[in-house]
């Protein structure tokens, strides 16, 4: 996994064990592995974890804060819906799941990702 994997991961545990705000962790996870600059402007891993976060799929947390129509969170909310629903979907590739919820979303299956699945596997 790459490093959006590894930010994830930190911003779930200052979630959880420092009770940080979702983007208070996001932020500190992204100066705790002092990712470099040009990396924090790619938008769509963090809004991929803040939809999840917002709309209860980290745990049951009780935010109720609308994040929108976002394609980046959608994707990876396809890929969780699958990733539930059927179990054959964790041995696939990356690149495989991805043409899967771009199929099912009624997507081009030629889009290529923007580490949106990195976020989905953390």
């Amino acid at each position: 996994m790459g490093i959006f994997y590894n930010i994830t991961q930190r911003a779930i545990e200052l979630f959880y064990n420092e009770k940080l705000s979702p983007e208070e962790a996001w932020e500190e996870a992204w100066n705790e592995l002092n990712v470099e600059l040009s990396m924090i402007k790619k938008s769509c891993p963090k809004r991929v974890y803040l939809g999840f976060c917002y709309n209860n799929r980290l745990q049951e947390l009780n935010f109720n804060i609308r994040t929108g129509n976002n394609k980046n969170y959608n994707y990876a909310n396809e890929g969780y819906r699958l990733y539930i629903n059927d179990n054959s979907i964790r041995d696939m590739k990356i690149a495989d799941l991805w043409r899967t919820i771009m199929r099912n979303l009624n997507e081009d299956e030629n889009k290529a990702p923007n580490n949106q699945l990195d976020v989905l596997s953390a």
